[in-house]
């Protein structure tokens, strides 16, 4: 024990004795460790808050948590793209809404938080939380606005894709938050940075061959599937694992 506590005092000394330099290099490892740590303790955090404010806004909407989530990580991801047209608006949430599509294009005010006048001008903002207010940094508000604009046609697959296609006007919207709802629903988690490889297990795929199924468009009831070859299957997995980081 006093072995121990001799060789405590030591180094105590010693990093004191230490010119400034040296002892920045001696205390930066511990330093960082806490930075990681902190780090990790508020990404969980993050995807708890997440994941609780997913589960609410689903049970209000009847749209399972994995399109609320997939939704937001696409918004997530055009916002990490054009960081100067898109602020942060909610805390935990990336959705974003121009101020003029919230309130509604001929609202005379641009802060408006009464849920009767900005649906009166047309606008998406709906109060989320149940306070009142259509507030814009609100992330129940965001989140439930934008979902209720896309659903208005229905939850089904095929109403599901209509409304994206009518609030994105983008193809490539729709086939990535499809994309995200697949995986989310493979995995049934919110945390998919440790473990998970995007391409289901039952796929008849190999990376040995570029030379495998062709690409073609197959009948599949009311919907058309479309079957990819082996290296697309894997370029495709690649893509939506960038895209959801």
């Amino acid at each position: 024990m006093k072995r121990l506590l001799s060789i405590a005092v030591a180094a105590s000394l010693l990093a004191a004795c230490l010119p400034a330099p040296a002892r920045a290099a001696y205390e930066e490892p511990a330093q960082a460790k806490q930075a990681v740590r902190k780090g990790a303790a508020s990404a969980g955090d993050s995807m708890r808050e997440r994941m609780a404010l997913y589960e609410k806004i689903s049970v209000i909407t009847g749209v399972p948590w994995q399109r609320l989530a997939a939704i937001d990580q696409y918004e997530r991801s055009i916002s990490k793209a054009r960081p100067g047209d898109r602020p942060p608006l909610g805390e935990y949430v990336g959705v974003f809404v121009e101020e003029e599509q919230w309130v509604g294009a001929l609202n005379p005010n641009t802060t408006d938080q009464s849920p009767l006048s900005i649906q009166w001008f047309n606008g998406i903002g709906k109060d989320g939380d149940g306070n009142g207010l259509v507030e814009r940094t609100s992330d129940a508000d965001l989140l439930y606005s934008i979902v209720s604009k896309i659903t208005q046609y229905g939850v089904s697959d095929d109403d599901f894709a209509i409304g994206l296609w009518e609030y994105y006007h983008n193809g490539r919207a729709v086939k990535r938050i499809t994309q995200f709802t697949q995986i989310y629903s493979a995995f049934n988690q919110l945390d998919l940075f440790e473990h998970a490889f995007p391409v289901p297990v039952g796929s008849d795929y190999s990376y040995r061959s570029t030379w495998g199924t062709g690409r073609s468009w197959e009948a599949t009831g009311s919907m058309r599937a479309r079957i990819y070859s082996p290296t697309t299957a894997y370029r495709s997995a690649a893509r939506a694992t960038a895209l959801l980081k």
